[in-house]
C-alpha cells in the first residue's frame, strides 16, 4: 500500500520518510537489481526528478572571497609596478572577487579574468588559473607588459593605454578602474567604504 505522504515523481511514487520508492523502476534490471532505491542511494550526489533518471546534481559555484583575503593575496602576488588598490579594483571589475568565475564569451578566468593565451605567453598552464594565488600572478605580470612594454603590444608606461589594452578595449575600462583606485586610497583603512564606494559601483551597487 502507497503511504500518504509518498510524492509521485510522474514515472513512480517516492516515500520522503523511507527515503526509498515505493514502486518499481520502468526500466528494470537497467540499473540493478534494486528496483525501489533512490539514486543508488546517494542522494547528496545525485537527484531523481521525475523517477525515470538519475542525474548528478551539478556543483555549487565557489563564494565570492573577502576582501580581506583579496587584499592580502594581492599584496603577496602582485608583480604589476601599479598600487595594490589597483589591482584590487580590476579583480573587482572582472569578477567581483569570485576566484572561479569565467567569461562566457571568451576564454578570461579567475580573480583577473586572464585568458588562456595571456597565461600561455607566461609560461602558465591555463588549468592553473582557477587558484587565487597564480590567477593574480600571471594577471599582474600580463598588465605590467601591456603598460611597460613597447607598442604596439605595450604602452610605453602609460597606465591608462595599459589598462585600455588589458580589458575590453573600451575607454570605460580604464577611466573607471583609475577612478575606483583614487576612491580606494582615499579610504585606506575602512574597508566597507572601499566597497560600497569604490567597487560596488561597478556592478550597478550603491
Amino acid at each position: 500500500m502507497i503511504s500518504l505522504q509518498a510524492s509521485y515523481y510522474r514515472a513512480r511514487y517516492y516515500d520522503q520518510n523511507i527515503g526509498r520508492f515505493v514502486s518499481e523502476d520502468p526500466i528494470g534490471f537497467d540499473r540493478g537489481t534494486n528496483f525501489y532505491a533512490y539514486v543508488a542511494s546517494d542522494p547528496l550526489d545525485w537527484f531523481d526528478p521525475d523517477g525515470m533518471r538519475q542525474r548528478r546534481k551539478p556543483t555549487p559555484p565557489s563564494p565570492p572571497l573577502p576582501i580581506s583575503q583579496i587584499t592580502q593575496l594581492v599584496a603577496e602576488n602582485n608583480k604589476s609596478g601599479q598600487s595594490d588598490q589597483l589591482i584590487i579594483c580590476l579583480i573587482y571589475k572582472e569578477s567581483s572577487f569570485y576566484p572561479k568565475g569565467k567569461n562566457p564569451t571568451s576564454s578570461a578566468r579567475g580573480l583577473m579574468g586572464v585568458t588562456n593565451r595571456a597565461a600561455r605567453s607566461l609560461k602558465v598552464d591555463p588549468r592553473n588559473l582557477s587558484d587565487p594565488a597564480t590567477n593574480i600572478r600571471t594577471g599582474c605580470r600580463y598588465l605590467h607588459r601591456r603598460i611597460d612594454w613597447s607598442e604596439p603590444f605595450g604602452s610605453e608606461g602609460s597606465v591608462w593605454e595599459g589598462l585600455f589594452k588589458y580589458g575590453t578595449h573600451t575607454e570605460d575600462y580604464p577611466d573607471s578602474l583609475l577612478e575606483c583606485e583614487e576612491c580606494m586610497k582615499a579610504n585606506p583603512t575602512c574597508s566597507d567604504c572601499q566597497m560600497k564606494q569604490c567597487l560596488m559601483p561597478f556592478h550597478g551597487g550603491h
